[in-house]
């Protein structure tokens, strides 16, 4: 079973503190659902969640056998020590994309967060629990985003993203075959990240292709402030975890999906939900 029967707890709970409807699973618990068990065990939820600041501190600070984690101001402790992030977004009508935590007064992108809802899938984990997961192209954008929040720090979303590049396509088997795919003559392992690359530019608004595209610069890169493209060996599928060729090879691939797709034209001036 992919989730441990302290995370059905607190999903259980989630759930009756808000409707399911409210939340989506992001986060490495959701990519290991999605992709199974050659992603990293975690204990750990992470939770969008489509409620304002005040609503989500007036619910989930009801439970009494939850604990705030001491550090993290967004992490909450449920019962079988499973840590929870739960993330609120705003209401529907006026979601944020910049969360000032108050206490703290830590400020954290909440960029791509709105796609979790918009092409989030229905599972059912267990019986009789029922919730929303996002999808493998949208958790990779969350990841690019968390790591240029905080890039010291990210090491394991550099890791989770090297394998979703690596294992995309397994979801598309008939895309693998396609046209498309035939007449760029493209290698089996650039189809992955190529059909990740034009998924995602068909989704994402001009603030979101943004941070793909800082993202795509900072791994390219063989050095750099943070050594990106190191780090990301460093964890990679076992294939190309020792080749910075591969690792180029598949994000050549994944950009050159991305700009196969032409960009939308959106005017989303950030918002701060505080």
């Amino acid at each position: 079973m992919i989730f441990s029967p302290e995370q059905v707890s607190a999903l259980r709970t989630l759930g009756r503190i808000w409707s399911t409807e409210r939340f989506v699973l992001i986060g490495a618990s959701a990519l290991r659902f999605l992709m199974g068990s050659q992603l990293r065990e975690t204990h750990d939820l992470d939770l969008a969640l489509a409620v304002t600041l005040d609503g989500y501190r007036a619910g989930i600070e009801k439970e009494s056998e939850w604990s705030r984690h001491p550090k993290r101001e967004q992490t909450w402790i449920a019962p079988g020590d499973v840590q929870i992030d739960v993330i609120p977004l705003g209401d529907d009508q006026n979601p944020a994309t910049v969360l000032r935590w108050p206490q703290s007064g830590f400020e954290m992108s909440l960029v791509g967060m709105r796609l979790a809802f918009a092409h989030s899938v229905t599972i059912e984990p267990v019986q009789n629990l029922t919730i929303r997961v996002a999808p493998l192209e949208v958790i990779a954008l969350l990841k690019m985003v968390a790591y240029l929040d905080r890039p010291s720090e990210r090491d394991r979303d550099l890791a989770d993203i090297a394998y979703i590049l690596d294992g995309y396509a397994k979801d598309f088997e008939d895309q693998r075959y396609g046209d498309e795919v035939i007449d760029l003559e493209l290698t089996y392992d650039e189809v992955s990240p190529f059909l990740l690359g034009r998924r995602l530019a068909a989704i994402v608004n001009r603030q979101e292709r943004e941070a793909i595209l800082r993202f795509i610069g900072l791994v390219k890169q063989s050095g750099g402030a943070h050594a990106a493209q190191a780090r990301m060996l460093v964890s990679a599928p076992p294939g190309w975890r020792r080749d910075p060729e591969e690792l180029l090879l598949r994000i050549a691939a994944f950009e050159n999906g991305f700009s196969a797709t032409p960009a939308e034209n959106f005017s989303d001036a950030p918002t701060t939900q505080t």
